[in-house]
């Protein structure tokens, strides 16, 4: 929505932000990787940015797997239609 909010009034996000956020993601990822889990569900949607504060937190772990060594990786997960 941050995003959207910047593309309506047609507006670039100010690189601080671009740079916060990206940082703060790959920060996550690499802590869920570190545990032995991947997201497999990474999209906007699955991130709650709170701008004023500065944070962004990585949601929506539903489609999230504890990674085995010995087990076959699985070419691509898609998101459930729960409609």
């Amino acid at each position: 929505q941050l995003i959207s909010n910047y593309r309506h009034n047609h507006k670039i996000l100010p690189l601080f932000y671009t740079k916060l956020f990206s940082y703060q993601m790959l920060r996550g990822l690499g802590y869920l990787h570190i545990q032995g889990v991947a997201h497999r569900d990474l999209k906007p949607s699955n991130m709650i940015v709170d701008f004023d504060a500065g944070i962004l937190k990585i949601c929506d772990l539903g489609s999230a797997k504890k990674l085995n060594r010995n087990e076959k990786s699985v070419s691509y997960v898609c998101t459930r239609y729960y409609r």
